[in-house]
């Protein structure tokens, strides 16, 4: 738990400089069969800050608690905080962030997740069709979401 807080607080703490963008937002499952046996549930979220590199380029650290539903009614979270990188192109814009993903039932035990995106924003508003990979020996889920965000 110490370790997710500590996440939580450097990304806030990240966005008092001015030059760093912030937004939050909700994850929304897809009901699509990508042959697993768990998805995310609506009530996930997901915030990220950025960083410019470039005009095109964005540096992001993605933190969020992603809820997961097996197919036998079963749950558990996940706390993430992945690094990442972001092209901008206009008004759409694709990425990729890879990191940590602890489990909220043994916080020191974790496992890796993935997450390419392709989004498109407008004003404060973006929506991203996410899909989300984790992984740890032989366990692994997967699923795609989109996620609503308010940009900051």
């Amino acid at each position: 738990m110490k370790k997710a807080v500590l996440a939580l607080f450097m990304m806030v703490s990240m966005t008092s400089f001015g030059q760093w963008k912030f937004k939050v937002g909700l994850v929304s499952p897809l009901p699509t069969d990508i042959r697993t046996d768990s998805r995310v549930i609506f009530r996930s979220t997901l915030s990220e800050i950025s960083k410019d590199l470039s005009p095109k380029i964005d540096l992001t650290l993605t933190g969020g608690y992603l809820l997961f539903e097996y197919v036998n009614n079963q749950t558990f979270e996940n706390i993430i905080a992945a690094p990442g990188i972001r092209y901008n192109a206009n008004k759409a814009y694709f990425g990729v962030t890879v990191g940590p993903s602890f489990f909220s039932e043994n916080i020191d035990d974790y496992a890796t997740i993935w997450s390419p995106y392709v989004g498109v924003k407008s004003n404060h508003i973006s929506v991203d069709l996410r899909y989300f990979n984790w992984r740890k020996t032989t366990n692994q889920g997967n699923t795609l979401g989109l996620v609503f965000s308010y940009i900051l």
